[in-house]
Formats: C-alpha cells, structure tokens, sequence
C-alpha cells in the first residue's frame, strides 16, 4: 500500500519533462513563405476561374525580366467569403495564398489587385498619424524625410529634450517635432515611418496577418507623401513588397530586375535600372501592388494632385533562399564528428580528399532525405508569434479567486505541432519545444482544439486524459509564468479591469 501511494506521489511531481529552443534552418529575416491553410479549403469560383498565367515555355531565371504585371479586381470585402477565409487570403483575393506563391515560384511577376476605396483606409488614417506626431514620443530614429533620394538629417523634424537622466549635461534624446514634420512635407519631403506595427494597431494587424499565415516575420513601413516630387531614386529592394495604397493616389513605374533574386550582399553592386519601364501606372485608395523581390521601381504623387496627400504602406517579407538551406545544413550536420574536426588542410593531397568526399557523403545523404514538408515543419517549429504580454490587474492571475475561469491561450498555436511518443508528447510551439507526460494529452488537445480554453475545461479535460488535478495545476501555471500561455480574465472581469 505504502509503495503505491509512493508512486502516486512521485508520478504528481510534474508533467512537464522539459522544455527547449527550436534549432532553426534559417535567420528570421530569410524563412520560406509557407502557406499554414489547408488545400482542401474551399475555392471561391473567381479564384478557380481567374488564373494567374501560366510559366513561359523553357522559361530561366534570365527571363525573368520580360514578366508582365498581372492586374485583377479584388474581390469587395463584404464577400461572403470573407466568413471562412483568413486575413491574408482577404488581401490577396481573389486568389488563395498557396496559389498567389506558387505561380510566383514558376515565375516571378509583379501583381495589381484593384480594390474598392475603403479597402485598407484602416491601416492608416490621417487622424493617426496626426495623433502620432501629436504626443511628442515618438523617436527621432522612428522617423525619416526623404526628398529625391535624399534623407534630410534628423535634426531638421526633430527636437532635442533632456533624456531619462535628468540633470546629467549629454544626457538627451531626440524627439519627432509634427509641426516641423509638416513643413518638410509642404516643402516636397516624404514621410517616412519606419516599422510602424510598433505604433500603429491597424499596421500591426497587417503584419500579423503575414506572419501568422506565413509562418515568417513582416515589417510595415509607413509613407506620407504631398508633392510630386519623388521619396526614393529609382531603387530595387532584396526583399518582396505588398504596396498598399491607404489614401490618395501614387504614381508607379516597375522596371523589371537586372540582377534576379538579389540578396542584401548584392546593394553594393554598381548597375543601373533598365531604361524601358514594364509597366506604368497609378494606385487609388484601395489598390494592393505586389513587387517581386529586385524589381527596379519608384514612386511619386501623381502632378494632377500636387498637395493632395497620399499614404501607402509596405509590408516586407522574406523568402528561405538556398544559402539559408547551407545554413541549415549546418545545423543538422552539426552532430557528426567530421564536421567539428579539423580540415586537413595541411595532412597530403590524399587526406584532404578524403575529407571532402567524406563531406560529400553526408551533404548528399541529408539532402536526398529532405523533403518540403521536413522545411515548412521546422519553419513553423521556430515561428514566434506577435502576441501581447497579457497585463492585467492580476500579475499572477492564478491569485485571483476567479481563476478557473481565466481563459488559456497556447501562445503560437497557428503553428504549433505535437508529436506522440510511447510515453511522452512533444508539443513545439512558438520557437520552444515541450516535452510532457503522456497522462497530459488531454491538456494539449484543448489547448490545439480552440484558441482560449477556461482553466475548468482544461482541467476536466486533462483528467479525463489521466492526469491529477495538481499535476495539472502545476503544468498551467508554470507555462504561464513562462509565457507558454496567454491567461485573459473571464470577459466580466476584463471589461472591469479595463474600466
């Protein structure tokens, strides 16, 4: 009886084995877009009618440059569609994700999706950005002006105010002068607010919306524009941009790639745009203009509109390349001997070539056991999602007397994937993987079955799997303590704290 009870006890310790940080294949500035929908969604009949076009025949990468831009009309955002479909797909109808990206990895083009005014006027309105530049907060490095290529130094938009130290001489910061902000912009300046999901709701709902179906992290970049004249020379960028046009309207040139699929080492080269554009025209409130990565092109208010203001933002993203994959394999030959030994440079020809062919051997083997699916797995393994660090009026909120019905959220869920062992679960989600006792399968159901789980269900659900009632206690609590769960007050109690 006494050794029963012994196991018991030991067994209620803890159901968390451990907890680790997902090796990855790639920096977070250069992960594959990977779709997280399922195929077998279903298709509105626009986007199964209207194609993108299909691959040139015997078409390389040098022929990239003669790839038109595909226009389309996107569809209203009152579809209703728009019940079953994610954000993204949203911005991107009427095509679906996978289908948007896979034509664009047959051949890169650029993409006008034609919307209705009011499409994206949320994502940046003109009383938000005056709120912005009406607090005095916001960094001096926040905000750039720029004129025909040109940024104006800082201290021509900014003012300088004594910093966090007080009456320490050189102890100041810079803070964005809106008054001054708005006379560079009368004079033809553009406006230019740098990562502006860190200080816009809308704009970061926008990266959200990429990251999360994307499994990659998005940067949004805000631009004001008055003037015709121009913000940037014409410029390629080493990274795909979805233009947005807010308000206004913007002229746009696309002069195709001269140098296709740059990376970042490639801006030192010395070349120059095509002098032929593929395509000119103008973004109305609405519009959506995808530019593929190298893509030569600029950007203008249009002359007929001079002093009429324009907003547009772009959302950054960045593609897995095949030196990300190099990397990769770094990582996963790291555990082979012959990778952390000396080369033998200095030992005869015979033993440097053995060591290369050794090397070939295991490069060769890893890659013919790679497959797509192995990639997207350990991309959505080291995805961390955008969340916020859920303050409340209760820092423990396990305190708080209405604590069963505090409702639990698996932070990185869009991307989580749980791997069942003989006596253990391997739960990865949001860059950490988690290793729990088997008896805790109830408590990984719920948390993947639904987005917010009330503690009582979770609990219920946990014991139903086999697991005690302190056990369990122990694992929620400490994953919120380690922000693997997100705990938000009943929705009463919320409404309160927020009072």
């Amino acid at each position: 009886m006494g050794r029963s009870d012994g196991k018991k006890k030991t067994r209620q310790r803890s159901l968390l084995l451990g907890s680790e940080p997902v090796g990855g294949i790639a920096p977070r500035h250069a992960r594959r877009m990977e779709n997280q929908h399922s195929l077998a969604r279903a298709r509105l009949a626009a986007a199964r009618t209207i194609g993108l076009p299909p691959p040139q025949s015997k078409a390389t990468a040098d022929t990239a440059a003669t790839a038109e831009l595909v226009e389309r009309a996107a569809l209203a955002d009152g579809a209703p569609a728009n019940a079953y479909r994610a954000p993204l797909e949203n911005l991107l109808s009427p095509f679906s994700v996978e289908e948007f990206f896979r034509a664009q990895n047959a051949r890169p083009h650029a993409v006008l999706l034609r919307g209705g005014e009011a499409r994206f006027a949320r994502f940046a309105r003109w009383r938000d950005l005056d709120a912005l530049l009406t607090t005095g907060n916001l960094d001096a490095a926040s905000v750039r002006m720029v004129v025909n290529g040109a940024e104006l130094p800082a201290v021509l938009h900014s003012v300088t105010l004594p910093g966090t130290a007080g009456s320490l001489s050189g102890k100041f910061v810079g803070k964005v002068d809106g008054h001054k902000v708005r006379s560079l912009a009368a004079e033809g300046a553009t406006l230019i607010l740098d990562r502006a999901e860190s200080h816009l709701d809308a704009a970061s709902a926008l990266a959200e919306a990429f990251e999360t179906a994307l499994a990659t992290r998005a940067r949004v970049n805000l631009y004001a524009s008055w003037r015709a004249t121009r913000g940037f020379e014409t410029h390629w960028d080493d990274h795909d941009v979805f233009v947005l046009q807010a308000q206004g309207e913007k002229n746009w040139r696309l002069l195709g790639p001269t140098r296709v699929w740059p990376t970042r080492d490639d801006a030192m080269l010395d070349e120059s745009p095509p002098q032929t554009p593929l395509w000119t025209g103008r973004l109305r409130a609405g519009d959506l203009l995808y530019i593929p990565r190298g893509w030569w092109h600029d950007a203008n208010v249009p002359a007929d509109g001079d002093g009429r203001g324009s907003i547009h933002l772009t959302c950054q993203i960045s593609e897995l390349t095949g030196r990300d994959m190099l990397e990769w394999l770094t990582r996963a030959l790291q555990s082979e001997s012959l990778f952390r030994r000396p080369v033998p440079i200095w030992a005869g020809d015979k033993a440097f070539a053995d060591y290369v062919a050794r090397m070939k051997s295991l490069i060769g083997t890893a890659l013919n056991d790679l497959k797509a699916e192995t990639v997207a797995r350990e991309l959505r393994a080291r995805w961390t999602e955008r969340s916020a660090p859920g303050l409340g009026a209760w820092i423990e909120p396990w305190k708080d007397p209405a604590w069963p019905r505090y409702r639990l959220r698996l932070i990185g869920r869009a991307h989580a994937t749980c791997e069942r062992q003989d006596e253990s679960i391997r739960l990865t989600a949001n860059g950490w993987t988690h290793t729990v006792q088997r008896r805790a399968r109830g408590v990984i159901d719920a948390l993947l079955e639904r987005d917010e789980v009330a503690v009582e269900t979770l609990k219920s659900a946990g014991e139903a799997g086999g697991a005690e009632s302190d056990a369990i206690d122990k694992l929620l609590l400490r994953w919120v303590r380690r922000g693997v769960l997100r705990a938000t007050p009943p929705r009463g109690k919320a409404a309160d704290a927020d009072a």
